[in-house]
């Protein structure tokens, strides 16, 4: 689906507003943006510049992927300029959407939530070596963008897992993006050709139970992005990213409550570290950062009585990319390291003290998310979240709110939606995902035992 000249004009507009982005053509020549300088948060792709710009208002291929960071900064509109605007820009950011409808309810948390389904492999694999389910799977969507793009932009997730043992549990997860099409337009703005991109990862986990309360485990990912196909515009040639990544997982959980008393608390916390692995290049000899990312999450479940619970999640998430340092009016940089001069590895060490403005600029590259659910008989549920990104990253901020059921135990379905601070004009209003959850129970192993007769005889009482 073309985008019109209004929403041509408008993305335009909006990163001239943020980027000071030059908007008479020959401008362009003056101001080489490489990807790293544009940042965004939102995960979406370079398709949402699939537009031609009339007269003086073209976009030419040597800006093409300066359309990512066009794209997503449509929700930061609402910059605050008391702080330093430098949020970070990892490639492929379609890795950091959250694929399941439940967590993404609950400001999009889930790293030390008590939720054992196969979603949990996207935000923390270890936590299913505590699932009391044999065989699980969930199929995932979401429309992505639809304020702006029309709904030709969309993210599917498709996860599963089957426990080897009581202990070890393996998973399987695919995720794809259909970013729609691209029109690429030559220097003077003539039309060339147009692709349909598109994006995925192929993740397979494993998790190991190795105390009564302490599990972890690894996944292993394979990226691809494809979103020029193999191509040479205006003189540049293009090809298809690839990555190999991982995940390191880490989840404790601790039941207080007493021997067959349904009410009592429930604690659990996670850390995972994400995405750690070499930089995605698309031929161009550039290579650029995965969205490694640390992420620490905890979890607490209020058991009232036999059917009415309360779960309270939060999370915390840090990229470990390098900081963006201060740059004159030539692009020069005046303070800070340039990225390109680090590693994918040396990076995830640097990042957690390389930014321009100190500790204090660490601290505003940190993303909060939380929010909470109440399940009536483990079959309704009601939630309700919010997240929240510093004003230097981009100030991201939206609530959430969702609906959940569970039909005899194997089947289930979830429903998100995205409420943004901005208003109905930003372009992540009307974000909805649903989730489809399938589980299989564990079969009880040993021989059926005739039923005890009855005695009047008081036995002695469990502590």
């Amino acid at each position: 689906m073309k985008r019109s000249r209004a929403t041509a004009k408008k993305l335009k507009e909006v990163a001239a507003e943020i980027y000071h982005f030059p908007t008479q053509r020959n401008k362009y020549k003056e101001v080489q943006y490489p990807l790293h300088v544009f940042k965004n948060r939102i995960p979406t792709s370079l398709t949402i510049l699939n537009v031609k710009y009339s007269s003086d208002k073209r976009l030419n291929m040597k800006n093409f992927l300066i359309g990512l960071g066009v794209a997503v900064s449509l929700v930061s509109t609402t910059f605050a300029q008391t702080q330093p605007r430098r949020p970070l820009t990892p490639a492929v950011p379609f890795m950091t959407i959250s694929p399941d409808a439940r967590s993404s309810a609950m400001g999009d948390a889930g790293v030390g939530s008590a939720a054992y389904d196969a979603n949990a492999l996207y935000w923390n694999g270890a936590k299913l070596a505590f699932s009391d389910k044999k065989v699980g799977a969930s199929l995932s969507v979401s429309p992505w963008l639809t304020n702006l793009t029309g709904g030709d932009m969309a993210f599917i997730g498709l996860t599963g897992y089957q426990k080897l043992d009581k202990n070890l549990v393996i998973g399987l997860m695919v995720g794809y993006f259909n970013s729609g099409s691209i029109q690429f337009t030559s220097n003077i703005g003539q039309p060339l050709n147009t692709f349909d991109s598109r994006e995925s990862y192929l993740t397979g986990s494993i998790s190991r139970k190795l105390t009564e309360h302490f599990s972890t485990g690894v996944n292993i990912k394979f990226v691809s992005s494809n979103l020029t196909g193999n191509s040479a515009i205006n003189n540049v040639s293009y090809s298809p990213g690839r990555a190999v990544a991982g995940d390191l997982n880490f989840f404790y959980t601790n039941d207080y409550r007493k021997k067959n008393s349904s009410k009592g608390v429930e604690f659990n916390w996670g850390a995972t570290i994400t995405n750690l692995g070499s930089k995605i290049s698309y031929g161009t000899g550039r290579a650029n950062f995965l969205p490694t990312s640390l992420k620490l999450g905890t979890g607490l479940a209020l058991h009232l009585d036999e059917r009415n619970r309360f779960n309270f999640i939060v999370d915390a998430s840090k990229f470990l990319i390098p900081s963006e340092p201060v740059r004159d009016a030539q692009n020069k940089i005046v303070k800070g390291v340039d990225p390109d001069s680090r590693t994918a590895l040396s990076a995830v060490v640097a990042s957690f003290g390389d930014s321009p403005d100190g500790a204090a600029g660490e601290m505003r590259e940190i993303n909060l998310g939380g929010g909470a659910e109440y399940w009536y008989n483990d079959i309704f549920a009601l939630r309700g979240g919010y997240y929240f990104q510093p004003t230097s990253l981009g100030s991201l901020r939206y609530y959430t709110v969702g609906l959940g059921a569970r039909i005899k135990e194997s089947l289930g379905v979830d429903f998100s939606y995205l409420i943004p601070s901005g208003g109905s004009n930003s372009p992540l209003a009307n974000t909805l995902r649903i989730s489809l959850i399938y589980d299989v129970a564990a079969k009880k192993k040993g021989k059926k035992v005739a039923p005890v007769e009855e005695t009047t005889e008081e036995q002695p009482q469990k502590n």
